[in-house]
This record gives C-alpha cells, sequence and structure tokens, in this order.
C-alpha cells in the first residue's frame, strides 16, 4: 500500500495560476475580485507584455489601489516600467511605487 502513497512524479498545485487566459478578458479579470483570475491576467499580461501594452497601461490607470493588491501591483508596475510598457501617464500615477 505504501507505493500508492508516494510518488515520484511532482505536481505543482498552482499550476492554475500560469494558465494564461483569453487577451478579451483581461480587462474584467485584472479589475474584478476574484483574486486568482487576477493573478492569472497580471501573469499572462506580463508573459505578453510587448503585444498587450496599451491595455496594460488601460487596465492600470483604471485600477485603484488596495491594501489586497498593493504588492502584486508593486511588483507588475515595476516590471513594466523596467521594460518600457508604461506610458508617460501611467508613470506619473504610479511614481511613488517606481521610486521605492
Amino acid at each position: 500500500p505504501i507505493r500508492f502513497i508516494y510518488t515520484d512524479t511532482y505536481e505543482d498545485p498552482y499550476s492554475h495560476m500560469n494558465e494564461p487566459l483569453p487577451f478579451e478578458q483581461l480587462e474584467e479579470a485584472a479589475l474584478g475580485d476574484t483574486q486568482e483570475l487576477q493573478a492569472r491576467a497580471w501573469n499572462t499580461m506580463i508573459h505578453h507584455q510587448n503585444e498587450l501594452g496599451d491595455l496594460i497601461n488601460q487596465i492600470l490607470m483604471k485600477i485603484n489601489i488596495t491594501d489586497e493588491n498593493e504588492m502584486m501591483l508593486s511588483v507588475c508596475i515595476s516590471h513594466f516600467y523596467e521594460n518600457g510598457i508604461l506610458t508617460k501617464e501611467t508613470i506619473e500615477k504610479y511614481r511613488s511605487i517606481i521610486e521605492e
């Protein structure tokens, strides 16, 4: 019976977080209340940042920073800033996060 308890195969319990969302669902997911969909949306945008630059800036201009999303947004904003994705307007809105 011990061979049915243990396995040599590793299964990532968070692999579903890396499943990309369709581009047309990104804005609704990123601005929604479901943290899992938010994480998937931001992961999708990070992986396709060059294709989604306009949408990323549009979402960032609409989103409000809360205690729940502050850390995730800080990481994403810094990443997009370092990769030249953010517009001047978006940089100004998030200047305090970028300068940290």
